[in-house]
């Protein structure tokens, strides 16, 4: 591991390594810092729109309609007009505009709210309301209970004993358990304004970094000592005071230069696996899109070549001046529907809805916090259907985080708790002088000792509430008071208990805290009879390493102990002690004070002091807590899980095989890492156990998450996204078909604005249904058979070989739509009259067969028939339908389609279309309805 990376070492704006900040309190400072103004929007008023589109024309997509719509400009180009592609590219360019706006005004409005915030501030030596905005480095705040903190902050002082407070970091770490921050001594007396208009002190510190567990700082107060900062002193921004009436803090970052905002990036663009393939499909498209333009325009040059003789009434001598390059960009323009415009649109509405639904899901909601699951990013719905493998720290996931104390061993016997300590046969032992008796008794001052933990006394009943930073802590404290060494009392430099009746005064001269590289911690302590004494606990591996070469007494049952309790699923801790002579620990301290108040390389030069007196330790015993696997189907919700679990090598029911943090490292490195990834995808199961965050919250709705949610989004998109291509195909490839039969003239079977119209309108509700409320079964189903997840977790939905099939579907659907009512109308015989409507009544008839046949697919690959789900099928035909109408009579009050006037009346009177109104979407469909009953009795 790099030291540089946990050492403390400062870090400047620029992430470069930089200066100490210095900070006066109470006083103007010299250098210009950040102001506290925040903006987590994404746009400005000035910035939208070349940032919108920017963001928006990254897409291949939109830069191909754009070309499209560029290309249709050019005069006598494009057979569909001018502005069939400009239009519904505005139309879906708006609609993104409209989203975007929606959502950074949100942020903008949550901006200002923040900004205009108000907190107390010490100017003058009086206590002003100011707005955060107007907070700087160096001021002296005042927050009250249940707020926010307006800056990060130094704790100077609380209206709580030994000056402690507790915070809530959920906007920070997503934790939800209270943590305890804890002014120094020296500065808890500042309780009065008087005292903190007068304190004239100065802060240095590391510069802004976005490392939220780690700070390095000193406190220089005026002719006196300097004192040691570090994160259990450090008050966030984005955290909240919580259970304290006030703290009183001294603000060292403001606005973007908080760890809050420092860790507030932009987001990476994320997609999913689904979003990535429809991608490589569509570029895919774009390439056959290119042949068949080639191919066309060339089919075009032989066909005129070979009609110029005989052909003449038909002006080819005109055509032989038109370009080979306004013929391919003719044809470009005719086939780029075959990539459907609207899709982005859709997916982008789909999503948004989507996240809405598991926001509003009540059975994942949390009522003890009432916090309800948020989805944090919609990119991603349908990837929870496809999760094979989960990373995930245990806690709260994989157990409850809810610690009991269930039996320690010492000196070869196995304790447990009873009714009353004097039930135990611990105290029992203790109190009747059996030989190891010297050993227990060390044993729960140990437990009574040696932690951070905060005594509460009930105001009602005497009562004691601890408050620890971890639920380990918290567990062990317990076990000690169930064996009669209560701990209730703690001042900065003391810790009192109650053992067994007699009052204990113990003065804590240091605590080496615990961090996931050490994986101990350690309290030196002078015990009332004067000496000093070092008490230990922490993993077995390295208590065992730091014993004294003459401590081989009980090493080995204690060991035998520590794999029983593996084996019943129980976290284990190693407790020891040793004696330090006044001289050693005097050379010592001198050598901890320094590290303490180094401002570069802090955690290492602390861990080196640590290792100098940490040894040489005589082991006392080992406690086992039990921390309880969650009760909510969370084995069967995960198939295969990588995971950090338990702190043995073991795991109750053997279920599977762990590794440690020491082989892990190992395993990582560059000559061994292929083949361990190997090993992992082979195994249904892999945790690893003691490994440090470098190496790998409370979500217990993981189920319903995947196998619901999870499997509906992934279906849903799938269809929409399949149905997308497949309705455009079965539209635009019969302009493919049209030029065939037209001598590849380029001319379009479809009135243009019919064409720009199709995707916006006639068929734009059906593949939004299906993504909205399209369900295989329903919540209760998907969570009793866990065997209704495999076809989303396997891809079989949506890959390469089901979008071909997809894309061969619609080419055999088109064919049909085409070529049918082509030979049913190849006399134009329409009326009994023998009138006849050209091209254009051939065109709208087709048009209706399409949307009929498209709709009635929709309807047909639907599971899950709602009322929005039969408004969008059936109301899509029917728009199409009511809109012939209109159409056809707008010329000439309103100047568009002229050459559509009449067209409804033509179409409605002709008995051949109504005929063929049934007759060709039922052959259209019926392989598909075939098939589907098929499967149907099959799986029946």
């Amino acid at each position: 591991e790099d030291v540089e990376t946990t050492s403390g070492l400062t870090e400047a704006v620029d992430g470069t390594i930089g200066e100490h900040r210095i900070i006066f309190v109470n006083r103007p400072q010299p250098t210009k810092y950040c102001n506290n103004h925040i903006s987590t929007a994404k746009y400005s008023t000035i910035s939208f729109i070349p940032s919108f589109l920017f963001e928006q024309f990254r897409r291949y997509s939109n830069c191909f309609f754009l070309f499209i719509a560029l290309l249709q400009q050019i005069p006598d180009v494009s057979p569909t007009g001018r502005y069939t592609t400009l239009v519904p590219l505005i139309f879906i360019l708006s609609v993104s505009a409209i989203k975007e706006i929606v959502e950074d005004f949100r942020r903008h409005r949550a901006d200002d709210e923040i900004n205009h915030s108000k907190v107390e501030v010490l100017r003058d030596g009086h206590w002003l309301w100011v707005q955060w905005i107007n907070v700087v480095v160096g001021d002296i705040v005042k927050v009250h209970n249940n707020n926010f903190f307006p800056a990060d902050l130094i704790i100077l002082s609380s209206s709580e004993p030994q000056a402690i407070c507790y915070i809530e970091t959920a906007n920070l770490d997503g934790e939800t358990n209270l943590k305890i921050r804890q002014a120094l001594p020296e500065t808890a007396r500042f309780l009065e304004i008087k005292d903190l208009s007068l304190f004239t002190g100065t802060v240095e510190c590391e510069q802004p970094n976005r490392h939220l567990y780690e700070f390095t700082g000193i406190l220089k107060e005026t002719s006196k000592q300097t004192l040691s900062l570090g994160p259990d002193q450090v008050l966030l921004r984005g955290a909240m005071l919580r259970n304290t009436n006030w703290v009183f803090g001294i603000v060292i970052y403001t606005g973007h230069e908080t760890k809050l905002m420092k860790n507030s990036t932009s987001a990476p663009l994320k997609r999913s696996t689904v979003d990535k393939l429809t991608n490589t499909q569509i570029l895919m498209l774009f390439f056959i899109l290119i042949v068949l333009c080639l191919l066309s325009a060339i089919f075009n040059e032989l066909w005129i070549k070979m009609h110029i003789p005989g052909d003449w009434y038909i002006g080819i001598d005109d055509l032989i001046s038109v370009n080979f390059g306004y013929n391919l960009l003719t044809f470009i323009i005719l086939y780029n529907n075959l990539i459907p415009i609207s899709l982005q649109v859709s997916l982008e509405v789909v999503r948004f809805a989507q996240a809405n639904f598991i926001n509003m899901d009540t059975d994942m909601y949390h009522e003890e916090s009432d916090t309800p699951a948020v989805a944090r990013t919609s990119n991603l719905n349908e990837e929870l259907g496809q999760v094979k493998y989960i990373f995930s720290d245990k806690t709260g996931t994989l157990t409850r985080n809810v610690m009991d104390f269930k039996k320690c061993s010492i000196a070869e016997n196995i304790y447990t708790l009873a009714e009353t300590p004097q039930e135990t046969q611990l105290v029992k032992d203790l109190q009747s002088g059996h030989p190891a008796s010297h050993h227990i008794r060390e044993f729960l001052v140990l437990l009574s000792v040696c932690h951070t933990v905060i005594p509460e006394k009930s105001h009602i009943n005497d009562e004691i509430q601890y408050h620890a930073a971890s639920p380990d802590e918290q567990a062990l404290v317990r076990g000690a008071c169930g064996f009669g060494y209560i701990f209730d009392t703690r001042t900065p430099q003391h810790v009192e208990i109650n053992a067994l009746g007699t009052r204990e005064r113990y003065e804590i001269l240091n605590v080496l805290e615990f961090t996931s590289t050490r994986k101990r911690m350690s309290v030196i302590a002078r015990v009332p009879g004067g000496q000093i004494k070092l008490y230990c606990k922490g993993a077995d591996t390295v208590i065992y390493e730091r014993l004294s070469p003459d401590c081989q007494e009980y090493r080995d049952i204690t060991l035998r102990h520590l794999e029983e309790f593996a084996t019943e699923g129980l976290r284990t801790l190693c407790c020891a002690v040793t004696d330090i002579s006044e001289e050693a620990y005097e050379e010592w301290k001198e050598t901890f004070y320094k590290a303490s108040t180094s401002l570069q390389y802090r955690e290492r030069k602390l861990e080196d002091a640590a290792n100098l007196i940490e040894n040489n330790l005589t082991l006392l015993g080992a406690t086992a807590i039990e921390d309880k696997l969650q009760d909510q189907n969370t084995r069967e919700t995960i198939a295969r899980h990588s995971s950090d679990f338990g702190d043995q090598l073991r795991k109750p029911n053997e279920v599977a095989l762990v590794i440690d943090g020491k082989t892990l490292k190992y395993a990582l490195s560059c000559d061994t890492r292929r083949e361990f990834l190997d090993l992992c995808i082979s195994c249904n199961v892999v945790i690893c156990c003691r490994v440090s965050p470098i190496q790998k919250a409370e979500f217990r709705f993981l189920l319903k998450l995947l196998f619901v949610h999870g499997s509906w989004n992934y279906n849903r998109m799938c269809k929409l996204i399949l149905y997308s291509f497949y309705k455009n195909i079965c539209l635009y490839v019969i302009e493919l078909w049209f030029a065939i039969y037209s001598g590849w003239s380029g001319q379009i079977l479809f009135e243009r604005w019919t064409i720009g119209l199709y995707n916006v309108l006639f068929t734009a509700a059906p593949p939004l249904a299906m993504g909205l409320f399209d369900k295989v079964c329903s919540a209760d189903t998907m969570l009793k058979y866990p065997a209704l997840y495999k076809p989303s977790q396997n891809a079989d939905l949506f890959n390469v070989r089901v979008f071909w099939v997809w894309i061969l579907n619609a080419l055999v659907h088109s064919v049909i739509l085409f070529w049918l009512p082509l030979m049913a109308l190849h006399k134009d015989i329409i009326w009994g009259s023998g009138r006849e409507g050209g091209y254009l009544l051939l065109g709208n008839i087709v048009y209706s067969y399409v949307v009929a046949t498209v709709c009635l697919k929709a309807g047909l690959i639907t599971n899950a028939w709602t009322w929005l789900t039969h408004l969008a099928i059936w109301g899509s035909i029917a728009m199409w339908f009511l809109f012939l109408v209109m159409y056809s009579n707008f010329w000439p009050t309103i100047p568009l389609g002229a050459v559509m006037t009449g067209m409804d009346r033509m179409v409605y009177s002709s008995p051949v279309f109504w005929l063929g109104l049934i007759l060709i979407p039922f052959t259209t469909l019926i392989a598909d309805v075939s098939y589907k009953v098929y499967v149907k009795l099959l799986l029946s």
